[in-house]
């Protein structure tokens, strides 16, 4: 019975002297400097660079408030940023490419790769340099090479299926913040919004004080004394104004100038209580393949799409596509807003 009993004991020992050297040697093999792709502190990132063997270049910057810049030019989606830093962080190696197709998948990130270089202090060496190339033959991963080694490897994100490579943007407005107003309603001094086609629409709503709020009719020529509207309604519409975001940017429309020419379905416009101003101008778009309504209740088709617009912000510099969805609740009328009249 003592000798089954010891035979039991060193057959265990040995099953757990296995398990471990098996599980180190995995680790080893697994954790070696040619595919430790992630960084695990993405905290200390302070600088990703994407590049393509084209002439697409983008820089990501944190700044000390906090936020990301693309190409020291816009504010990045804060979305967008925090997916490519849990990227980073979570990528893992499956195997090495076997050597049969070693040189073809060598070859095709040679050509189609995008390059990245983290950096985590202003120094000018990354911490690391690799190439994220094509998907994997069961497209859960992408095949990745650091620089400088030889060995590539496929590399996925341990509980996603899928490739992750559309994540290293390199097209710097898909980078770009969305962001068309953000105020907190304290912070308003004012809104102005026209109807250029039906101005009896028109108002200017101003803040009197932090309890007091004036309606004007923009139709008015001569002076006029605010309307007192309600302050819980006021109030309530400023909310809408925490954040209002374009669908896209749409700066390589071709059609601009022909844009340009057509009445403004609204001029839309903020201002602060430092006197700093913001606008942006609404134009009715065409009905397209895209828009969902193709026809009225009655049947007759329709000119223009229901649920977006084109508008032009930054003073002309920059196209967006909005959408009614969001900003339908700011695009009120002089006669919404007398409702509220005290």
């Amino acid at each position: 019975m003592k000798k089954i009993w010891l035979l039991g004991l060193l057959l265990f020992m040995l099953v757990a002297i296995v398990f471990y050297f098996s599980k180190s040697g995995n680790n080893s093999t697994l954790q070696t400097k040619e595919n430790n792709f992630a960084v695990a502190d993405t905290a200390a990132i302070q600088k990703i660079f994407i590049a393509d063997k084209g002439d697409h270049e983008i820089l990501l910057e944190r700044k000390p408030a906090g936020y990301w810049t693309v190409n020291d030019r816009y504010k990045v989606r804060a979305g967008s940023m925090a997916i490519l830093l849990e990227t980073i962080k979570r990528i893992r190696p499956l195997y090495p490419v076997a050597h049969a197709a070693r040189n073809n998948v060598i070859k095709n990130l040679a050509t189609e790769a995008r390059k990245v270089e983290i950096y985590t202090t202003d120094d000018e060496l990354p911490i690391r340099t690799y190439f994220v190339g094509g998907t994997t033959l069961d497209r859960g991963g992408n095949f990745m090479l650091m620089e400088g080694e030889e060995q590539p490897y496929a590399v996925h994100i341990p509980g996603f299926k899928g490739y992750f490579s559309g994540r290293f943007i390199l097209a710097e407005e898909q980078w770009r913040d969305r962001t068309v107003f953000s105020y907190r309603p304290e912070e308003i001094k004012s809104i102005t919004l026209t109807y250029p086609m039906e101005p009896e629409k028109s108002f200017h709503l101003a803040a009197l004080n932090e309890q007091q709020f004036g309606l004007f009719n923009l139709q008015e020529t001569e002076a006029q004394k605010p309307i007192p509207i309600q302050p819980a309604a006021a109030l309530n519409y400023l909310q809408a104004y925490r954040f209002l975001a374009c669908e896209a940017f749409n700066n390589d429309f071709s059609h601009k100038d022909s844009l340009l020419q057509q009445p403004k379905k609204n001029i839309l416009t903020v201002e602060n209580k430092k006197g700093e101003k913001k606008s942006i101008d609404i134009y009715y778009m065409p009905v397209n393949k895209r828009s969902k309504t193709q026809f009225d209740p009655k049947g007759n088709r329709v000119k223009y799409d229901v649920d977006r617009y084109y508008a032009v912000m930054n003073e002309g510099k920059d196209y967006i596509l909005i959408q009614d969805y969001v900003f339908g609740k700011v695009l009120q009328t002089y006669e919404d807003l007398m409702k509220f009249k005290q």
